[in-house]
């Protein structure tokens, strides 16, 4: 067992099966809940309740009210992303709380072709705190990630933050926000250190058209644009494995930036209809979803086709609004 679960680990660390098929600590750069993903991950600027913990946390105290939050997120290659979260807001401050894990089973190895080897399963977890307060003009939050990783029996931990401003103009209208996401660093797991992928985002939503359908109950429509400039960050020195000592070096790897863009149509209070593109050299280019909201509840849903024969991705979610 030992010598199978050695060929297993090397094969898999060696040749990143895992990392090819968008797995391994990559879930923290997927959407944690369906409008995320059925906007490409346009999320920067967008309030997204209590999942805005693991995107943006200067968008937590623009909540207009406290929330729950449930997310699972049927990915490509078995994969299961699943998201819980609760931010309590009061007053000009939010406190957030949550979890995000990504877990496959049943992986199966082989060394040469032939006869699987065996399985293993891979599981990643993130157990987040945030705190956001609004000062002045502007909203400022942090996220704090205590990071986990298992492999058969072989584990490490670390740490990440997400920190973000964010500010709101023209009567709300306008909401213009930047956040660095995965700055931290992770504990060797079987001498090696799996990477955390960092990205510096800058972004905005505005609320572009609004007007009422006509009829006996003159539906209101509200379409809603976002953007989002998206630079993938080296936080470490992927050689040696530390944080860079000269400061002048620590953004050194910014390149290949992109944008996401994102198109919501909110019909009433009731229907909302959400449009994701991204020019980052994806297999997964187009997004999409809708959400239902009743009685303080919302159901949402997000659909994203990948383009490389991986099939297609679905995440279905849960959101609670509620007054303390």
């Amino acid at each position: 067992m030992k010598y199978l679960y050695s060929i297993v680990l090397s094969f898999c660390l060696s040749h990143g099966v895992w990392a090819q098929s968008n797995g391994g600590l990559r879930f923290l750069t997927i959407g944690a809940d369906p409008l995320s993903l059925s906007l490409s991950e346009t999320n920067t600027a967008v309030l997204l309740g209590a999942p805005n913990i693991f995107a943006n946390p200067a968008n937590l105290a623009y909540e207009s009210q406290s929330s729950l939050s449930a997310t699972h997120s049927f990915w490509i290659g078995d994969t299961r992303n699943i998201q819980a979260a609760v931010n309590l807001k009061k007053n000009q401050r939010a406190l957030s709380f949550g979890i995000y894990t990504s877990l496959v089973d049943d992986i199966e190895a082989r060394n040469t072709p032939g006869s699987s080897l065996g399985s293993f399963s891979w599981q990643y977890y993130a157990f987040a705190g945030s705190v956001s307060q609004k000062v002045g003009p502007m909203s400022l939050g942090i996220t704090g990630m205590y990071l986990y990783e298992q492999v058969e029996l072989s584990s490490a931990s670390g740490y990440a933050f997400n920190i973000g401003a964010s500010t709101e103009l023209l009567d709300k209208r306008i909401r213009l926000a930047t956040v660095a996401q995965s700055i931290g660093k992770m504990n060797l797991l079987n001498a090696t250190r799996s990477e955390i992928p960092g990205q510096f985002k800058i972004g905005s939503e505005v609320q572009a058209i609004q007007f009422s359908v006509p009829g006996e109950t003159n539906i209101p429509v509200l379409v809603s644009v976002a953007a989002d400039l998206v630079l993938p960050v080296e936080w470490i020195d992927q050689e040696q494995f530390r944080f860079d000592d000269n400061p002048n070096d620590f953004f050194k790897n910014v390149s290949n930036s992109w944008l996401n863009l994102g198109l919501r149509t909110d019909i009433s209070d009731f229907l909302n209809l959400r449009f994701g593109y991204t020019t980052d050299q994806t297999s997964r280019p187009f997004s999409t979803g809708l959400g239902i909201r009743r009685y303080g509840v919302e159901a949402d849903i997000a659909f994203v086709p990948f383009n490389d024969g991986f099939g297609s991705a679905v995440s279905f979610g849960l959101r609670y609004a509620f007054n303390q």
